[in-house]
Formats: structure tokens, C-alpha cells, sequence
């Protein structure tokens, strides 16, 4: 499709919408007079092919005189071996405008020249633009607007050329490649949504140049996860960031510079709002690698950083630094930030500042979180311990009932031969529980001259399950003795979290056992009864120690208060046939360090009240872990003969603990 005019106010209007294959190029339309402007409307799809002495366009446009413009819109699809769009006006006050929403894929997407004096260039893109050696080219002296909402890209990567006048590039769409813009003064505006891939190096070249990363817009510096990339700005006067910079894509190593003179310190990097920088980083030993940015000039603002940690173990102690910014020009130290440490295992990441004439921003280990959860964990090993054995106290209570003929008391004389008309074996027993643990506690470290505080609150649950099968025989040895054996299985499970902490912890297994019980004489009458004494216990609850411990072991405990209750006698000749009961604990420890010897060691602290249910036959021995035994028992730790003050750093646990148990016999 191919017209022209020659005379003046003779302009040309085309519209297709129709497929063209063409040898040479597929719309052709040229005005040479004054005034005469030329429109096209394509909505067709056009494959256009270079001939000897023909170019291959998908539309071409000219014109020669003044006050001639050219509006381009495209709404099809091009292809071709030259320019995808190439409109040319050479006369003064003739714009260029195109509008493209269909797809573009030639060797150049658009070439707009723009010679006239008063002749701008506006390309306004929201389908996609491609070109074998570049997207866009454009020439003009009074200067050229590009707005994109949609993907721009090139072969080569050289996605925008642009000469002449001032430029200003609009994105809030994905531009991937490198920008060569005028020596006026330019500006790239990246906006919320826009994504500028960034590869190898844009040049901003002279004049006084900014590029302003809006809030929800994305420089995106790396992208192959399998190379390490380099990209860089180059004669940029200004960059202000509220968006984010990354270079996150699962590969450390890639790098992002900015300048107006490489090496100099004569660019401005601004940070406000949500400034973001996101890196990949080798969070390891000394040597450790990360992706960099390297600003040369002065920062100012604030920005966060993300980091992507690459190593799939865990992390090591490392004072010696991992370098994630640099920065050629004047720097606070505080510009650049964690919003919290990076957890991994035993170690946390912190970012810190060293001054080194400008300054590095690099990331270093101290001791986190996960590292008092280890003696943390092991207690609660115990617990599942202690609990679980709980269950089997119970049933050995029991059998001193059994053994007893079936009543809580003690047989009067005629009654040695137990319950008329009543066998206690064989028999078959099944026993359940479950307990809640909920634990508060906090630490406290210090390193590189910043303090960390950790919550390590957390719970266990825990439940178990008991059955077996007794069996016995009266008068074994003498008259009026008995012996009671069995076989017993079980199963346990146990969960625990750290709520503030990423730790979970999972402990499930089986139990297996064999009992007997001998007895030559019944057991004496049990009795209500209250006490109260004040004596020394050799045990602690949390800290296991003989009672008169070195000064770096746990201080004695004492016993400060205790009461115990069973519950109302029943029938004498009525055997115990079950019992449900529930239990709350609370207890509350707090643990210093001692700095001399580095072990744990036990401060001053509230102990713990417990209410025990009813239950039929005495209390078993108290344990840490709660039982749905009868009484209740209040302890307290004494206090230590050194100073907290002392001590590098502070542990405090608070311990509550409630559970429920039913039983039948």
C-alpha cells in the first residue's frame, strides 16, 4: 500500500485492516507540500521483506515541509527485516506521534527522526515493541517523550537510543536492556508498577540527568541464576529511590553501580519512603560472597535491605564481614538497614557500617535466638520424661490399693484374704494423659556494640497413652502374701514451638516394660492430713545439683511450704475403678551466667504452686512436670551469693503448666 502528495494542505490519511505481505515495505506514505500531514491506522498484520532496492518497513512515513506532522497508530502485528515503524518529518513544527498496542518485532521496532526546528517525538507504547538490534530509536531537537505501559526490549539489549534534545522516558511497564539517552538534561521516571531490567551499562551522558525509582517500582539488576551479572549507570547526576533495587535471583555474586563518574563521588543516591534494596547472600563463614551495589557519591535517606539467603545450612560465626554496599562519597553509617536480624540456627546476620574513608556496609553473626533453645529443648526432653512417667505413678498407686484389698484402707483383721467374691488378676489396665507446658522467657546478648533481646516463648504438649495386663498369685510364699506382675506398652508424642522463633520440634516413641509387686503385710491406714515444714531439698526444678553446689552450679532449693490431701475413704470393699483429673502449674526461674566459668548458674526466683486432683490410694513422689496426683506443693529457689549485676548477660524463664489425665482400672 503505497501514496504520496505533492501540493500544499494535501495530507494523507490511510486505515487497514487487513493482513499485507509485502516485498518492501507493506505502507508507504509520503507528503511533500507545506501543511500536509500524514495518519495512519493499521489494525492488520503486516510482514514486510527487504527487496534489492527496496527497505523492508512495516509502515513507513515522510514528510518534507513544515508544519507537516505524522501520527502513527498501530493496533496489528509487524514483522519485517528493517523497521518495524520509521516516520521522518524534516520540516519545522512537524511532530511525530506513535501509538502502538499491537506487537512489534523487526530488526528496529521504531525509528522516529524529528529534524524540523519546534519537532518533538512522542512514542507511546502499551503492546510490546522488539527489535533484533534495537527497540527504539529516536532523533530529534526539541526533544522526545517516551511512555510505556507495556514491554519494550531489544536483541542486543540496547533497548532506547535517543539524540538531540532533552529526553524523558515514563515507564509502568518493563523496559529490559540499556538506555543510551542526549547530553541535555534527561529523566527516567520508573513508576509504581514499571520494572526497568537493567543490562550492561546505560548512558545517561551530559547534562543534569535523574532517574527516580517511584513507590512499587522495581529496578531489576540480575535475573540468570546461573551467572554472575554486572550492570550499571554511567553520567547519572541523581538517582532517588523509594522503590526497590534487586538483584535477588537465587545467584550471589551480581552486581549494580551507579555514577556520574565511575569512581567519583559526584552522584546523589536518595532514599525516602519504602527505599529497598534486595541481594542474595552466602550467609557463611569468613569469605562468604553476596551481591553488591555500588553507589559513587554521597547517600542520604533511608533504605532496607532484603537479603535471600543462598547457603541451605546454617549459619556460622563471622565478625569479619560479608560487603553487600559500598559507597565512594559521604555517608552516616545508618543509611542502609535490616528491619531485623536473619536467622540462622545457632547464629543471627546483622548488617553493620565500617568507615573506610567512605564506607562498606557489610554483614556480620552474632549469637541469636536458636542458641538458647538448645538447654531449652533438653528440658523439655525431661518434661516428656517426668510427664509420661506420671502416668505409670499412678498406676503403681493403684496397685498398693489393689494389694490392699480393693479399698484405700488399710484391712482390719478377717479382711486379709481381700474383697469377698473379688479377683484382681488378671486384669487389664489402660491409662491416658495430656499436659500443657507454656514457658515465657527472654535473652539478652551483646555484640559489635548492639544489644539483642529474644523471646523465647514457647509451650509442649504432650500426650501419652499406657495399657497392660496383670497378673498374680495369693499365699506365693506365706499366708497372706500376694505378688502382682505384668506386661505394659505405650506410646507417647510431644510437640514444642517457639512462638517468637522459627523452631518446631517433634519427639514421638513407644514404651515397653515388665513390673512386679510383692507383699507380705497390708499397708497402714491412709488418713487425711495437712502439713506444713520448711526443710532443704537436694533438687531444684529446672536444675538438677547436689545441694551444696560449686559456685558456678545451681543454688540449693527450699522447700517452703507443703500440703497433701487424698480423697474421702469409700467402701472397704469397694476396688478403685477409675478417676479423671486436671492439673496448673506455674513456675517462674531466673538464670544468670556466671562470667568466670561460663556455665549456667541459677538466680533468684519464684518457684512454683501446683493444685493436684483427687485420686484414689496416696500421692505419688512430686515431680517437675504436673500429674494428676492429690495435694498441691509450693517451692521457691533460694537466692545465689553472687550478683546479677555482674553477669554478661540475663535469662529469665516463667514456666506454667496445666494437664488432664483419666484413668480406669
Amino acid at each position: 500500500m503505497k501514496t504520496g502528495s505533492y501540493g500544499a494542505q494535501s495530507g494523507i490519511t490511510l486505515i487497514n485492516s487487513g493482513g499485507i505481505t509485502s516485498l518492501g515495505d507493506s505502507i508507504y506514505a509520503r507528503t511533500v507540500g507545506v501543511g500536509s500531514k500524514v495518519s495512519v491506522l493499521n489494525s492488520g498484520d503486516l510482514n514486510a521483506s527487504q527487496g534489492p532496492k527496496t527497505t523492508g518497513d512495516g509502515i513507513y512515513a515522510q514528510t518534507i515541509l513544515s508544519d507537516s506532522p505524522i501520527d502513527i497508530v498501530n493496533q496489528g502485528n509487524k514483522t519485517g527485516e528493517d523497521d518495524g515503524i520509521d516516520a521522518r518529518t524534516y520540516g519545522a513544527n512537524s511532530n511525530i506521534t506513535v501509538t502502538n498496542s499491537g506487537a512489534i518485532d523487526p530488526h528496529v521496532g521504531v525509528y522516529a527522526l524529528a529534524l524540523g526546528a519546534g519537532s518533538r517525538n512522542q512514542i507511546v507504547n502499551s503492546g510490546s515493541i522488539y527489535g533484533l538490534d534495537a527497540a527504539i530509536l529516536a532523533v530529534s531537537y526539541a526533544g522526545t517523550k517516551i511512555v510505556n505501559t507495556g514491554d519494550i526490549s531489544a536483541g542486543t539489549d540496547f533497548t532506547i537510543g535517543v539524540y538531540g534534545a532533552s529526553t524523558e522516558i515514563v515507564n509502568q511497564g518493563h523496559i529490559t536492556g540499556f538506555v543510551v539517552l542526549t547530553n541535555s538534561s534527561d529523566s527516567f521516571d520508573n513508576q509504581a508498577g514499571g520494572v526497568f531490567e537493567t543490562k550492561l551499562i546505560s548512558y545517561f551522558n551530559g547534562g543534569d540527568d535523574l532517574f527516580r525509582n517511584e513507590a512499587g517500582a522495581t529496578v531489576l539488576a540480575a535475573t540468570d541464576p546461573k551467572e554472575s551479572e554486572h550492570s550499571s549507570f554511567e553520567g547519572l547526576e541523581r538517582f532517588e529511590n523509594q522503590g526497590l533495587i534487586t538483584m535477588q535471583d537465587r545467584q550471589v555474586g551480581d552486581s549494580f553501580e551507579i555514577a556520574n563518574t565511575v569512581g567519583g563521588r559526584d552522584l546523589a543516591f536518595v532514599a525516602s519512603g519504602k527505599s529497598t534494596l534486595g541481594v542474595d547472600s552466602f550467609l557463611g563463614k569468613p569469605g562468604s560472597v553476596s551481591d553488591t551495589f555500588t553507589i559513587n557519591g554521597d547517600v542520604s535517606g533511608k533504605t532496607v535491605v532484603k537479603v535471600n539467603n543462598t547457603n541451605p545450612g546454617p549459619g556460622v560465626f563471622n565478625k569479619v564481614g560479608i560487603p553487600v554496599v559500598y559507597v565512594n562519597g559521604n555517608v552516616k553509617g545508618d543509611e542502609f538497614f535490616l528491619k531485623k536480624p536473619i536467622d540462622t540456627g545457632f547464629f543471627n546476620y546483622d548488617l553493620f557500617f565500617k568507615p573506610t574513608g567512605s564506607g562498606i556496609f557489610e554483614l556480620k553473626s552474632v549469637p541469636g535466638g536458636g542458641a538458647p533453645v538448645l538447654p531449652h529443648l533438653i528440658t523439655n526432653v525431661q518434661d516428656v520424661f517426668h510427664t509420661t512417667s506420671d502416668t505409670w505413678f499412678d498406676r503403681t498407686a493403684d496397685l498398693r490399693v489393689l494389694l490392699n484389698g480393693g479399698a484405700p484402707n488399710a484391712p482390719q483383721p478377717g479382711d486379709t484374704e481381700g474383697a469377698p467374691g473379688i479377683s484382681i488378676t488378671p486384669a487389664v489396665w489402660v491409662r491416658g494423659g495430656a499436659h500443657w507446658i507454656g514457658r515465657e522467657g527472654d535473652e539478652t546478648t551483646k555484640q559489635f556494640g548492639r544489644t539483642y533481646e529474644y523471646k523465647l516463648d514457647g509451650n509442649l504438649n504432650v500426650e501419652d497413652f499406657q495399657s497392660g495386663i496383670d497378673f498374680g498369685k495369693r499365699d506365693l510364699l506365706s499366708e497372706g502374701d500376694i505378688l502382682v506382675f505384668g506386661l505394659l506398652g505405650g506410646w507417647e508424642h510431644a510437640d514444642v514451638n517457639f512462638n517468637a522463633l522459627n523452631r518446631q520440634f517433634n519427639m514421638s516413641g513407644v514404651q515397653a516394660g515388665a513390673y512386679a509387686t510383692f507383699s507380705r503385710t497390708g499397708f497402714s491406714s491412709i488418713r487425711c492430713s495437712r502439713r506444713t515444714s520448711s526443710t532443704t531439698s537436694k533438687r531444684s526444678p529446672d536444675f538438677r545439683t547436689p545441694s551444696t553446689p560449686p559456685a558456678s552450679a545451681c543454688a540449693p532449693m527450699r522447700v517452703i511450704a507443703s500440703a497433701a490431701s487424698v480423697a474421702a475413704p469409700l467402701s472397704s470393699r469397694l476396688p478403685p475403678l477409675g478417676c479423671c483429673g486436671a492439673t496448673w502449674t506455674a513456675l517462674r526461674l531466673a538464670a544468670t551466667r556466671s562470667p568466670s566459668t561460663k556455665t549456667p548458674t541459677c538466680g533468684a526466683g519464684l518457684a512454683c504452686a501446683s493444685a493436684r486432683a483427687w485420686r484414689f490410694g496416696p500421692a505419688p513422689p512430686w515431680s517437675r512436670s504436673s500429674s494428676a496426683a492429690c495435694g498441691g506443693i509450693c517451692r521457691a529457689t533460694a537466692k545465689p551469693p553472687w550478683s546479677r549485676a555482674a553477669a554478661p548477660f540475663i535469662s529469665r524463664i516463667t514456666r506454667k503448666m496445666c494437664g488432664a489425665r483419666c484413668l480406669r482400672a
